[in-house]
């Protein structure tokens, strides 16, 4: 049995032809296709392999700020409970005092001596979200070139996804910000002046919460193996 409806209009039409393959859409059109069985595709058999080894080193430490939009009340502090070995972390609290409004909240790492990450693959960031946030957006990170732009990447990761996660982001995916400038809109990773890890473009609610705890970033290098 092979079923299609048109959500535009509620029309179900279920005399397919079993070759029909083609499919034509209007501006914004979509259809949905239902059928009595499906053929699972095969999968391939994995081939050992040897993987590249990732490096990581946790970046100079430095007492980091808070910058946020005009309609939030923010709080920055130490997260003891969550620092590791050599690494601190800090979590960033805000309450939203006006609602449908665009909202941001960063953690800012400024680095008094701009990092030459010249010879990194990628940042890695360690995040952590309270139970029973639902907050839809996810963490965004922001490097600022010294002298230069900001570049912003998107990590997928949500503010409603509790717990721990570690986020490696690739220096090759930040792309110069709407609102920034750049001579050539090309990060320059040897002039790293800040980093900037948090959320922005939220219109929540008046007295809503959004809250996440994250640690001194990372710096990853890919070990290609010989063997």
């Amino acid at each position: 049995m092979r079923t299609r409806w048109n959500p535009a209009t509620g029309r179900l039409e279920d005399k397919l032809a079993a070759s029909a393959a083609r499919l034509t859409l209007d501006p914004y059109g979509a259809a949905f296709f239902r059928f009595s069985a499906a053929k699972p595709s095969s999968r391939r058999p994995l081939v050992p392999a040897a993987l590249p080894s990732l490096s990581l080193r946790t970046l100079p430490v430095t007492e980091p700020s808070a910058p946020h939009g005009e309609f939030v009340r923010a709080e920055l502090t130490p997260d003891a409970a969550h620092a590791g070995s050599g690494s601190r972390a800090w979590q960033t609290a805000a309450v939203l005092t006006r609602a449908k409004v665009d909202t941001y909240l960063f953690t800012q790492f400024h680095y008094s001596q701009p990092l030459d990450l010249g010879n990194a693959d990628c940042l890695a960031i360690e995040t952590w979200v309270p139970d029973g946030q639902t907050t839809p957006n996810q963490i965004l990170v922001i490097i600022h070139q010294e002298g230069g732009g900001d570049f912003l990447a998107e990590t997928g990761r949500s503010l409603a996804a509790p717990g721990w996660d570690r986020t490696f982001v690739a220096l090759n995916r930040f792309k110069l910000a709407g609102w920034s400038q750049g001579a050539d809109g090309v990060l320059d990773t040897r002039r790293v002046g800040d980093i900037r890890v948090g959320w922005g473009g939220y219109l929540g609610g008046e007295g809503e919460k959004v809250q996440f705890s994250v640690a001194s970033p990372q710096v990853g290098v890919v070990l290609q193996n010989d063997k």
